[in-house]
């Protein structure tokens, strides 16, 4: 009995899983053709789904805890492969077509790198572009070791080094400030009359001058 249940819910399982791969790539070969169907979005939700509640339904007793964490790893996986490793891979495609940023007739091959490296202009911003991530990247490097060194030495005046290194992030929140105060002050105007159109009237006032609308205040910044 229990071997007869042990196969059954196998055969769920692979069915399942079965079932949400050829939904999942159904999806993507609806996308990738531009079908205009507009059960795309609950079809793939659907294969999903259906998917990994097959791997989970998987009788395994030692794979048990794997499956779990590949469950709950997926979506960042999943999020990764289609912001970063899809466009990377759809980005290699079309350079080896003559797409035009919108559409691409043709597949041209290898043309376009060798047009691109047979232009002066681009081998110059290359070798720019090297010389600069190297100088930037061991300058950056240096200073920042020089710094660190400098804030934890056991030196004079190391109260102040340490103050002066921290001193630009102050500069953000000062700046936020001036700006939603000339935002309050400036932009965000409470009319005495309901004519808009008149707009800027001799009688606007801020927002923070009036104790009906000055408690809104924090909440819109």
């Amino acid at each position: 009995m229990l071997n007869t249940n042990k196969t059954l819910r196998r055969a769920v399982s692979i069915g399942a899983m079965a079932c949400g791969i050829v939904l999942i790539i159904l999806c993507l070969v609806l996308a990738f053709t531009g079908s205009t169907l507009s059960f795309r979005g609950p079809l793939l939700v659907i294969g999903a789904v259906a998917f990994f509640l097959g791997l989970y339904l998987y009788p395994t007793v030692f794979h048990h805890r794997t499956i779990v964490n590949v469950i709950f790893l997926f979506p960042l996986l999943f999020t990764f492969v289609v912001t970063v490793i899809l466009p990377f891979a759809l980005g290699i495609f079309y350079s080896l077509t003559d797409w035009t940023g919108i559409r691409y007739t043709e597949f041209v091959g290898l043309k376009n790198y060798i047009t691109m490296f047979q232009s002066k202009d681009f081998i110059y911003s290359i070798v720019l572009t090297i010389i600069f991530v190297v100088i930037n990247m061991i300058l950056v490097n240096f200073v920042a070791f020089c710094l660190a060194l400098l804030c934890t030495s056991k030196i004079r005046g190391v109260g102040f080094f340490r103050a002066a290194f921290f001193l630009p992030n102050l500069i953000g929140g000062i700046v936020l400030g001036y700006i939603w105060q000339f935002i309050f002050n400036k932009v965000f105007l409470t009319l005495s009359t309901p004519t808009f159109p008149s707009w800027p009237m001799p009688t606007a006032r801020s927002w923070r001058s009036s104790s009906s609308t000055s408690g809104s205040t924090p909440v819109t910044s």
